[in-house]
């Protein structure tokens, strides 16, 4: 488990994630679509769950929610361009802990029907910007091929006790060559 209560713990990750991308071009992917499971709640002006994660810049005006045990939304995203060789992917959230009793939270892909939800999170009180990078597909074990980000869904379960989360913004960024 991961606890982001310290503001320097984001501070380093984002400095790491920083260095590990200087050598590598760039593709953000934004949500385009719900994905399989649409579990969690959305703010009331949001017309479907992923216009509610999808801004950038990140707005905390509408985002999903959830604060029960068992919920799981995933989304789809833009398709990126057909690449050489992909790096890693990271899957980024904006988000905070639901209140002081529902704080944990899982990430990850949904991929080939499978899924694939292996950190827990210790979510903030206040929003912050985390990344969980993938340096090979959670399904293969394998370097990712640009197919594989393209059909790849991503999200997160409150499949743990005391879990729940606010989540406005949530994206994919593929390294490449």
């Amino acid at each position: 488990m991961i606890d982001l209560n310290e503001k320097t713990t984001i501070l380093v990750l984002g400095l790491l994630l920083v260095c590990s991308v200087a050598m590598a071009s760039t593709v953000r992917l934004m949500p385009d679509g719900d994905g399989a499971y649409s579990d969690w709640y959305r703010t009331r002006n949001c017309a479907a769950d992923w216009q509610c994660i999808d801004e950038y810049p990140v707005s905390t005006s509408d985002y999903v929610f959830a604060n029960s045990f068992g919920k799981i939304s995933t989304y789809t995203f833009a398709n990126m361009f057909n690449a050489t060789s992909i790096d890693n992917v990271k899957l980024c959230f904006y988000g905070a802990r639901y209140d002081s009793s529902h704080r944990f939270v899982r990430f990850g892909f949904r991929l080939n029907n499978t899924d694939y939800f292996d950190t827990t999170f210790s979510l903030p009180t206040t929003y912050g910007l985390i990344c969980i990078v993938y340096e090979n597909n959670p399904a293969t074990n394998q370097p990712w091929q640009y197919g594989e980000v393209n059909n790849a869904e991503a999200g997160m379960n409150t499949n743990l006790p005391k879990a729940g989360a606010k989540i406005a913004q949530m994206y994919l960024e593929a390294d490449y060559s």
